[in-house]
């Protein structure tokens, strides 16, 4: 998918293309954004601001002060490329290990949110609209408190899981009944993460290689639900680490 027909997107350059251009029939306000024959993307222009669609939603308003207001908390796929082609130096992508959808540019980043906005210049926070960001990081105190505890229960199915053949450990991935059952709880969660099917995935590899692979999701879980975290409070704009347990958007205005 290409959205090479979309000029780069300015107030200015949007306020020219309305006084040279007509709106699309049956309307008074609704332009074509590129190429008039790709309806789905369009613009509407209310003089001191235009709203940028792709289809029916609308996905940003551009301020005549050459500002960005974010009216989605994500995006699709198209949407993020569209965007990325409308604006100059901006990228607009999908990010799962920063939190989701983002917009970069000018060594700056901002995870998208309703009501986010920016300038065009340089990528900066509008001054009406601050935030901050919290991230999440583990607590290496807490999560080695948590794997001590743990060493017992993961030493037991493990020993269940390598003396176990593949028929053994299918048969557990089958056994709804018995969820409550350690061995079968793993086997059933490595299904699901797809570590190992019923279907023979991963059973020819060396059986403790996938033990630690599955493992590695028992102890996530077991992180997610008791939340061994660290935060770290960021200005908004700011890079968003790797590897993050989650980024929180705090609205200043």
């Amino acid at each position: 998918m290409a959205f090479n027909d979309v000029r780069y997107i300015t107030f200015d350059g949007l306020k020219k293309a309305v006084a040279e251009t007509k709106p699309y029939r049956g309307t008074t306000n609704k332009y074509p954004l590129g190429d008039r024959r790709y309806k789905s993307r369009n613009f509407e222009w209310y003089g001191n601001m235009a709203k940028i669609f792709y289809g029916e939603r609308a996905l940003c308003i551009v301020h005549e002060d050459e500002s960005v207001e974010i009216l989605e908390d994500s995006f699709w796929q198209g949407q993020n490329m569209l965007l990325t082609g409308a604006f100059q130096s901006l990228y607009f992508c999908s990010n799962s290990h920063k939190g989701g959808d983002l917009v970069r540019g000018y060594g700056k980043e901002h995870k998208i949110f309703n009501g986010l906005r920016f300038n065009l210049a340089d990528n900066s926070v509008h001054k009406d609209r601050p935030y901050e960001i919290k991230v999440y990081s583990l607590d290496r105190e807490q999560t080695k408190l948590i794997r001590a505890e743990t060493e017992g229960y993961f030493n037991m199915v493990k020993a269940f899981f390598l003396a176990s053949d593949s028929a053994q450990i299918i048969e557990a991935m089958k056994d709804a009944a018995a969820t409550e059952d350690p061995f079968v709880q793993f086997c059933r969660l490595g299904e699901h993460k797809r570590v190992i099917t019923r279907w023979g995935t991963g059973m020819k590899e060396p059986r403790e290689d996938v033990f630690k692979r599955i493992k590695q999701h028992a102890i996530d879980q077991i992180y997610l639900e008791r939340k061994p975290f660290k935060c770290e409070t960021l200005p908004g704009g700011s890079l968003i680490p790797q590897g993050n347990w989650g980024v929180e958007i705090v609205k200043l205005y």
